[in-house]
């Protein structure tokens, strides 16, 4: 965790909330999910995978938290995000 918060990489940062995820600590791995959003990319395209990744691991993290309205609010962002990309013109 140390070298992550010296270094953040997408996908290492995913990675540790997943971790923290499963083992029920929800709210260090929703913190660090919106780390992630955080993060600068490289493009466009990066910057959209992890966020569609981050909104739908804090929607079911807080799903799991008990809080489903919140879980909504992240996994419709994270839907809203897949329907962009599905529309981009050679997707269809």
């Amino acid at each position: 965790a140390k070298a992550i918060a010296q270094r953040p990489t997408p996908e290492a940062t995913s990675l540790l909330g997943t971790i923290q995820l499963r083992r029920g600590d929800y709210v260090q791995a929703k913190s660090t999910y919106q780390s992630l959003l955080g993060l600068g990319f490289e493009d466009q395209y990066s910057r959209t995978r992890w966020e569609i990744e981050a909104r739908s691991r804090l929607g079911e993290a807080e799903l799991d938290a008990g809080d489903p309205a919140a879980a909504l609010g992240h996994l419709q962002i994270a839907l809203n995000e897949i329907n962009l990309v599905l529309s981009l013109p050679g997707l269809s």
